[in-house]
């Protein structure tokens, strides 16, 4: 279904990509909620589509004006149906 490391990638990518968005940001750690597959249903039984879907947060520390840390959190949720590495389909072809 999915590359052996296709989440872990999408970890360290989120987390780098985050970190140049927010030079800033102090200690980011990226937090992943949960991972899933999403289920479609085909007459009584539930059959997985085959999709990624990984909620993550991102939980930093930030100076404001005055020069006093403020923690901060971050929220993305990631959806493919592809894989965002090699492009490879993750739900199989009818």
């Amino acid at each position: 279904m999915l590359c052996d490391d296709c989440v872990e990638r999408i970890r360290k990518d989120s987390l780098s990509n985050f970190r140049k968005d927010h030079p800033k940001a102090i200690d980011p750690e990226l937090w992943v909620e949960n991972e899933g597959v999403i289920f479609k249903r085909e007459g009584d039984t539930a059959v997985p589509e085959d999709i990624l879907y990984i909620p993550m947060e991102i939980r930093y520390h930030e100076k404001n004006r005055k020069g006093n840390v403020k923690s901060k959190k971050y929220k993305v949720n990631v959806i493919a149906s592809y894989c965002p590495f090699c492009g490879k389909k993750l739900t199989k072809e009818e």
